[in-house]
């Protein structure tokens, strides 16, 4: 963890008020945003969808349970010997820094987590045990947040009810532009895998701006800024990656490959064979995907003729 020399005052200015407030809504959109594309990635990988979503978001809300359990033994304004209570100074400055490094440990789990997940499923690995761990690791770490943020609030107003007002209605904000944002445009813009690197980029840029605003903070502004732009470098560069990673859930060459706003469109071609499969699943081929388009054409056909429209 990065230490830094104590601030001189906690007292809040009306820019810092307003960026950890905006804070609370960008790691609540990063978080729900993260819940649907774990949920999303292992629907299309294994199909189950319901299951699917169900272990991803209902496994990721309890373990956001723990971790804002778990935030309590984080930052308890008391010094390493656990004897000695810190002035509200040393307190927020405790605080800044537990967030910080949530954050900053945050950014790369979720932006490696799927591409975890994926490389496990091509080796045939145990995708749930995978994904049922991911969620509780992500899940306690995120649950951290708003506590730890409402906690740094209250520590200036001094008023645990306008705290909570104020972190829980941006948090809610936030998670209703993560649940639009990344279905709408993310996942039908880059996909799954890239949007990973582009949403845990947010906690980064965040973590740079608040260190920039803490006077006594602004150590930890060349790691938040590090960071974001590493993962928005690296993120071209997981495309052809994912690609290689998803060519081998199919037997044959995936000749083309789309992403809508509702499902993944693949492609592939072997010999005279060619295949269409959405989100993972099979739709047809054209080795016999005559048989099922005479099964609906047929009967069509018997009813005009016998109705006497066709000669």
């Amino acid at each position: 963890m990065i230490t830094t020399s104590p601030q001189t005052t906690t007292a809040l200015t009306r820019q810092q008020r307003h960026l950890l407030l905006l804070t609370a809504a960008v790691s609540s959109g990063c978080g729900l945003a993260a819940e649907l594309l774990l949920g999303t990635l292992t629907s299309y990988l294994v199909g189950a969808q319901a299951l699917a979503y169900g272990v991803a978001v209902g496994g990721f809300l309890a373990a956001m349970g723990l971790g804002a359990y778990l935030s309590r033994f984080v930052a308890t304004g008391q010094a390493n010997s656990g004897h000695k209570k810190l002035s509200d100074t040393e307190q927020q400055k405790q605080l800044i820094n537990s967030f910080f490094t949530i954050e900053i440990v945050l950014a790369p789990l979720v932006a490696l987590v799927p591409l975890g997940l994926f490389a496990l499923f091509t080796l045939n690995g145990p995708i749930w045990i995978g994904l049922i761990f991911s969620t509780l690791i992500l899940g306690a770490l995120s649950g951290m947040e708003v506590p730890l943020l409402t906690r740094l609030i209250e520590l200036d107003a001094k008023d645990l009810k306008d705290s909570l007002a104020g972190v829980l209605a941006l948090d809610y904000v936030g998670a209703l532009a993560g649940s639009l944002l990344f279905p709408a445009v993310l996942l039908a813009l880059v996909w799954l895998l890239p949007s990973a690197f582009i949403i845990v980029s947010f906690p980064a840029w965040m973590v740079f701006f608040l260190a920039r605003a803490f006077p006594n903070m602004r150590a930890w502004r060349y790691v938040g800024l590090g960071i974001a732009i590493a993962l928005i470098i690296i993120t071209p560069a997981v495309l052809p990656f994912s690609a290689n990673l998803e060519n081998k859930l199919y037997k044959a060459p995936v000749v083309w490959r789309s992403q809508s706003p509702y499902q993944k469109i693949i492609l592939t071609r072997y010999g005279q064979d060619t295949r269409l499969f959405l989100n993972g699943e099979l739709q047809l081929s054209t080795v016999d995907e005559y048989r099922y388009h005479e099964s609906l054409v047929h009967p069509a056909i018997a009813a005009a003729t016998k109705a006497g429209s066709v000669p």
